[in-house]
């Protein structure tokens, strides 16, 4: 499918899901989530000093909890539908914001818009509600994290139970987001039905911590694969994540040296790292005697070759 096909059938598609949710109950109301840490340019029709100006009313900052914040980079939710007592969608916002979020799906400068959400909770309170969830607890101490970026949401859902990942959600009914890839996700609730409050201290795994630990390393890693035009895993977080750790058992430490080895893993044939040529690179980075590529790279043609895999059946093409 080529690229305006898709991009076309992704807008239709996240149209209708918000339309049909909305229309549900006069009580449901459709928000896109914009993220200033990853601005758009001033002039830009998403811009927030643009929104001020057309739809002030429709803006809802959403409050962090670091009292040394700037309120200029609070998140913001933008009301999509409900506008000037309208229940339907208001077509311009969804199309401005679908628009951005494809231009930027795959940007290292990260996503500006983060998602598109359905709750039936009032706008202050649903971003009341948003900012209390950017605060997790890890070992007993309060953790700022941005959950809500779409890289991170996606590790998020590959490590949390149905009821941690509900219990997150709270208020939201449904939550959709565009991948690097082009292919709009649901991340809504699973399995159990909604669950109200955030989760207890301590309910969030080790497995959740140690994939957002790894979440901008991982994003590089995304970001380089899109570079080089290779084929994307259709689970490009948890697979990336996976390859990350795969890279610190063997003890890699590096940057560059973990972000080689997942390139690799996501790329090459699934038994590369068992070569005992690779073994012995591995080995000599961990020791310091040069970045893994480097060694590598001095590794014979027909090393080099068998190392090569055929297409995998486990990924798509970006």
């Amino acid at each position: 499918m080529c690229s305006d096909e898709s991009r076309i059938k992704g807008y239709r598609k996240l149209h209708s899901r918000l339309s049909a949710a909305i229309c549900q109950s006069s009580a449901h109301r459709a928000f896109v989530l914009l993220d200033p840490n990853h601005p758009v340019a001033e002039g830009h029709p998403l811009h927030l000093g643009e929104l001020e100006s057309r739809v002030e009313d429709a803006l809802v900052a959403i409050p962090r909890a670091d009292s040394l914040s700037d309120p200029s980079r609070w998140p913001c939710l933008l009301a999509l539908s409900g506008l000037e007592g309208r229940p339907m969608l208001d077509e311009a916002l969804m199309s401005e914001s679908w628009r951005c979020a494809y231009e930027r799906k795959a940007s290292i400068n990260g996503a500006y818009v983060s998602g598109w959400m359905v709750s039936d909770a009032s706008p202050e309170m649903l971003a009341y509600w948003m900012g209390q969830r950017l605060v997790l607890f890890r070992g007993g101490k309060k953790v700022l994290l941005p959950v809500f970026e779409p890289y991170r949401l996606g590790l998020a859902m590959s490590t949390l139970e149905p009821r941690q990942w509900n219990a997150w959600l709270g208020e939201i009914r449904d939550w959709f987001f565009l991948d690097a890839v082009g292919r709009l996700r649901e991340a809504g609730p699973r399995g159990a039905e909604r669950v109200s409050g955030l989760p207890s201290i301590g309910t969030f795994p080790t497995a959740f911590w140690q994939a957002q630990d790894r979440s901008k390393q991982g994003q590089r890693v995304l970001c380089a694969l899109v570079k080089s035009g290779a084929r994307i895993p259709k689970d490009y977080e948890r697979r990336i994540n996976n390859a990350l750790e795969q890279a610190e058992r063997h003890g890699l430490r590096h940057m560059e040296d973990t972000l080689v080895y997942a390139l690799n893993e996501l790329t090459l044939s699934p038994d590369w790292h068992r070569h005992p040529a690779v073994q012995h690179c591995v080995v000599g980075a961990v020791a310091g005697e040069g970045r893994l590529a480097s060694l590598m790279a001095a590794l014979s043609n027909s090393v080099l070759d068998g190392l090569v895999d055929k297409p995998r059946p486990d990924v798509m093409a970006k």
